[in-house]
């Protein structure tokens, strides 16, 4: 499946261009509410060592936060949609934008 963060020039100017990872860390317990991991790897200057996760809590929080990094919003709900499916989902040349990349900086 492809997801298409919305095309706009405001979308490119001043974001990086990378893989979002987003897990659901208590999958094993589908009634519980859902606590997601998010990794974002950029492609370019992208280096080794732990990388910084993003925690959110709940599915409605997940939309959310995937709406304001610019995924359209049905998009983001089929991300929350397949992680109530499966333990993972990986999209692929998402451009974040440049005021949420401190959240995946390098740990320390």
């Amino acid at each position: 499946m492809t997801i298409h963060v919305e095309d706009s020039i405001a979308t490119h100017v001043g974001s990086t261009e990378g893989s979002l990872d987003v897990f659901r860390e208590n999958y094993l317990d589908p009634g519980a509410v859902p606590e997601y991991k998010i990794h974002f790897l950029k492609y370019v200057n992208f280096r080794n060592g732990a990388q910084q996760a993003k925690r959110i809590v709940s599915s409605i929080g997940l939309v959310a936060y995937l709406v304001e990094i610019g995924f359209a919003p049905e998009n983001a709900i089929d991300v929350a949609k397949q992680l109530n499916e499966k333990r993972s989902v990986s999209v692929a040349n998402v451009m974040l934008p440049a005021s949420h990349l401190d959240a995946y900086e390098l740990c320390a």
